[in-house]
């Protein structure tokens, strides 16, 4: 589905964000993209979609990608189904009339993100969380072989966070590959099969999550001492990562 190659990138000249990072994500995968403030994870997204021109290395990715970047509130006046059914635009002209099938599988991903009821509301009046659900949306409707997410829990209090996470899983499960940055390891523990830890420069690590994912790598990338605990809940196994 993904190939990277050598991917690296800088704004300053031999000042890398990151380089020589090579994988493969599958279909299917969630892959989770963590690290700090500052480490490169939104600039090697926009490497992923072509936002940002690599300075090393290429990256093939195969199929229609949907982008969901940081919140970001349209200068005009939109209603939710609105700002949907523009992630039909890139298929469709300017003056095309949309199509009872568009508005309809607009709707339907509206549904899929607990926001259909908000359709006629205007976008710009909507909570931060319930803005960046429409806009998970909308990069649904367009392009679902891959679904690319920059912080897309960052406006989200607990309960629409497990909803996202949820929602996330169920996407996968159809075959949808999810990349998305966070700086909650416990997000990648909780969804992620693979995970990229950006140390700096040449410094990263790639793997399955279970394996990196752990107290040594967490407490060197942010920094803080952190412990892994494993949990047992109901029959449910997992385990989730405390700074101490």
């Amino acid at each position: 589905m993904i190939k990277i190659n050598d991917l690296g990138f800088y704004y300053k000249t031999d000042e890398w964000l990151f380089r020589d990072i090579t994988f493969d994500i599958q279909q299917g995968d969630i892959v989770t993209i963590l690290g700090p403030n500052g480490r490169g994870k939104t600039t090697f997204l926009k490497c992923l979609t072509g936002i940002n021109k690599a300075k090393l290395g290429d990256v093939l990715l195969e199929g229609k990608a949907g982008f969901v970047p940081q919140l970001s509130t349209p200068p005009f006046g939109f209603s939710v189904l609105d700002i949907v059914l523009m992630g039909t635009s890139q298929s469709h002209s300017i003056f095309e009339t949309i199509s009872d099938e568009n508005i309809d599988n607009a709707r339907y991903w509206l549904k899929r993100v607990g926001m259909v009821h908000l359709e006629d509301k205007d976008f710009a009046d909507l909570s931060g969380g319930q803005k960046q659900m429409v806009l998970i949306a909308r990069a649904l409707c367009y392009g679902r072989d891959v679904l690319i997410l920059d912080e897309p829990s960052s406006a989200l209090d607990l309960a629409n966070q497990k909803k996202l996470l949820d929602l996330l899983n169920d996407i996968s499960s159809d075959g949808t590959t999810i990349i998305m940055t966070t700086h909650f390891p416990n997000h990648a523990l909780r969804v992620a099969h693979k995970t990229l830890m950006l140390f700096g420069d040449r410094e990263f690590v790639f793997g399955d999550t279970k394996e990196v994912v752990n107290e040594d790598n967490l407490s060197k990338l942010f920094e803080t001492k952190i412990k892994c605990v494993d949990y047992n809940l109901n029959g449910v196994f997992g385990s989730f990562a405390i700074p101490l």
